[in-house]
């Protein structure tokens, strides 16, 4: 428990000062240009899910097989992705004038290796609460901050040159050395063997979620779109940094549904047993 406060304090400070340096060091179309790629990854993202990341978490505990009940989850989910992200950068001039405003397949290739990061940490993440490793998840949590915190602080300290990517490139670094640093505690789930199977309760589960999930991703990303297309990327930068800094405060719910559905389904599974 004190595990997972520590974390939500220490990362919801640490995304103040992060959005802090951002606005120092930063002009204001680059923080646009990122609000719109990370917005865009988060709405693709809920639907790449499937549904099936909350089927992870619903099952998880109560499978005797939770190898086989990972892979059920995950791989549909990389499948999609797969055949999502080649819809995208084969028609990358056409998506990149909607969301972007102009032809850059450089925006695609780093809104599709976003969602991929992103996805993979995803299902580490929910494996690591599932198992009660609260150290680990807020480690982890802690440490995919403090990178990028440390990241915009060179760009600072050094004095060194910003462009429109800059900060993305640094999102994608911290996410993937904390997915590596991850890897770790889920790896003994993701070998293959002959116990794994497919099983179609899963999606029972998790096609009744979709258009909840999609309208949720849907307005996440509409409000950072809308402002991008009518007031362009400058506009778009001064909002995420408002909207950012009023983000602490969702960290205490955040909290709340951490700690709570492990628990929950946890002790049905003992009751049941019982």
């Amino acid at each position: 428990m004190k595990w997972y406060i520590a974390s939500t304090l220490i990362t919801g400070v640490m995304s103040v000062l992060i959005t802090f340096l951002m606005t120092w060091n930063f002009d204001s179309k680059y923080i646009g240009v990122y609000g719109l790629v990370s917005s865009t990854a988060a709405f693709f993202l809920l639907v790449f899910y499937l549904g099936l990341d909350q089927a992870l978490v619903r099952n998880f505990n109560t499978s005797e097989n939770k190898k086989n009940t990972l892979y059920n989850c995950l791989l549909p989910c990389l499948v999609f992705f797969i055949i999502g992200s080649s819809f995208f950068l084969l028609n990358y001039s056409c998506f990149s004038k909607i969301l972007y405003g102009e032809s850059s397949l450089l925006f695609i290739i780093l809104t599709c290796c976003l969602i991929f990061l992103m996805l993979i940490q995803r299902f580490f993440l929910l494996i690591i609460r599932c198992d009660g490793e609260s150290k680990n998840f807020a480690i982890n949590n802690i440490l995919n901050k403090f990178l990028y915190f440390f990241y915009i602080l060179v760009f600072i300290i050094f004095s060194l040159e910003s462009k429109v990517f800059s900060l993305i490139y640094g999102l994608l670094a911290s996410i993937l050395i904390c997915n590596i640093f991850l890897l770790r505690s889920v790896y003994k789930y993701l070998t293959f063997d002959k116990s794994l199977y497919f099983d179609k309760k899963y999606f029972k589960y998790a096609i009744p979620l979709l258009f909840s999930t999609f309208i949720i991703g849907l307005l996440g990303f509409l409000d950072k779109f809308l402002i991008s297309k009518w007031y362009g990327l400058n506009d778009l930068g001064k909002y995420v940094v408002v909207y950012n800094a009023g983000l602490i405060f969702s960290y205490f719910t955040s909290l709340v549904n951490i700690i709570w559905m492990p628990f929950v389904f946890k002790n049905q599974n003992k009751n049941i047993k019982e």
